[in-house]
């Protein structure tokens, strides 16, 4: 009798792993097919040139947009949305600007770079900005979508004027 119990009870067990392992594997594997649907379909509307997120006026408005973000350009558009100087050549998708802080920065007198902290392949630029309060060093991250400026956070870098 506690042999078939043994048994019992151990076949059990078996199926319980052997369950839990194959329920385990499948949801692997459909994780791993969703990031490839999604990779692919970035990819898709990355070629295709717009987003499937981004409304029919932001497409309007990308396409009236003639610059491309590049490494020449890139720490004057940052100037230009931290101040909010934007014009229709300013390589800046509508999502960026929604979704900017500009951390309480008002009263800008100037914004001057900190060439040796900046670097458009890193996506980051270093700036010591000068308001009516004194001058502060500010970093900013960034990302590019399509050409242009998607993403924007600058942040206080406490210590950092004047640079490295």
């Amino acid at each position: 009798m506690k042999k078939k119990l043994i048994i019992l009870y151990g076949s059990v067990l078996v199926m319980f792993i052997l369950c839990f392992s194959l329920m385990t594997v499948k949801k692997k594997r459909n994780t791993e097919e969703k990031i490839e649907q999604t990779e692919s379909r970035t990819e898709l509307a990355t070629e295709a040139g717009t987003d499937s997120e981004y409304s029919d006026a932001e497409q309007e408005t990308s396409e009236a947009v003639s610059s491309l973000l590049s490494e020449e350009n890139y720490i004057e558009t940052i100037k230009q949305v931290i101040t909010g100087q934007i014009n229709d050549q300013t390589p800046v998708s509508k999502q960026c600007l929604d979704t900017f802080d500009p951390v309480g920065l008002t009263d800008i007198i100037s914004i001057e770079e900190i060439p040796e902290m900046c670097s458009y392949s890193d996506r980051k630029a270093c700036f010591n900005i000068t308001t009516e309060a004194g001058t502060q060093s500010y970093a900013a991250g960034f990302t590019i979508v399509n050409g242009r400026m998607n993403y924007l956070e600058i942040y206080y870098v406490p210590g950092a004027e004047g640079g490295v």
